[in-house]
């Protein structure tokens, strides 16, 4: 019937005897019939479905490895900010206990230069020390002002204020050019407070030792 219908078609001419792929279609009818094609067939199907999760199953594993390096780089890069934010604060400490060091340093060799600049002056260390006298005056510091400087122009403004102010040119001409002492330039931002300072020891010590200790209330000056 096929060959009746189709004989002439030339898709269908390996049906008719004569022809070359004749035999080869008779065989592959036999085959059919015994089930070697269909197994064949199945086995074809089977080892591409194998081949097919194995592939998967590499993508999967590269996947997966690719994924823990990430994960293990950035936990790398973590640790090392940790670290080198550690490292920051440690070297920040260091620095500032350095500075620190220097500062107590720095402020002990001026106060033994100035102790020894003022040797002639009848102060000692002990009155050296800033004097707090409530109920007689008192000067408000200036602000942003390192306290080593301060300690410098309250000394001279003591030891000015108790020998007199004949002295202030002496000193200023002896420390003209030292850093330490420009206060003493009256265009100096501090001179201003240090003529205050002059004043109050001044004041201080020729003030009775009555006075300071039992003053009379409403007489306290404030600058």
């Amino acid at each position: 019937e096929i060959i009746a219908r189709n004989g002439q078609t030339e898709k269908f001419q390996f049906l008719a005897p004569e022809n070359d792929c004749n035999a080869y279609y008779l065989d592959m009818i036999q085959k059919m019939k015994s089930g070697e094609a269909q197994k064949k067939s199945a086995e074809k199907k089977q080892k591409s479905e194998k081949q097919k999760a194995e592939q998967q199953k590499a993508e999967k594993q590269k996947a997966e490895q690719q994924n823990a390096e990430q994960q293990n780089a950035e936990k790398l890069k973590g640790e090392q900010l940790k670290a080198e934010k550690l490292n920051a604060g440690q070297a920040l400490v260091l620095e500032n206990k350095r500075k620190d060091k220097e500062e107590a340093k720095r402020n002990s060799m001026l106060n033994d230069t100035l102790y020894r600049q003022l040797e002639n002056n009848k102060i000692s260390k002990r009155d050296a020390g800033e004097a707090s006298f409530p109920n007689v005056c008192s000067v408000r510091t200036p602000s942003n002002v390192f306290p080593v400087d301060v300690a410098v122009v309250k000394l001279t403004a003591q030891f000015i204020g108790k020998n007199g102010r004949q002295f202030l040119t002496a000193i200023t001409e002896r420390e003209q050019g030292n850093p330490n002492f420009e206060f003493l330039n009256p265009a100096h931002p501090l001179f201003t407070y240090f003529q205050k300072l002059v004043d109050l020891y001044a004041k201080v010590d020729n003030t009775p030792t009555d006075s300071l200790e039992s003053p009379k209330a409403g007489q306290s000056a404030r600058d």
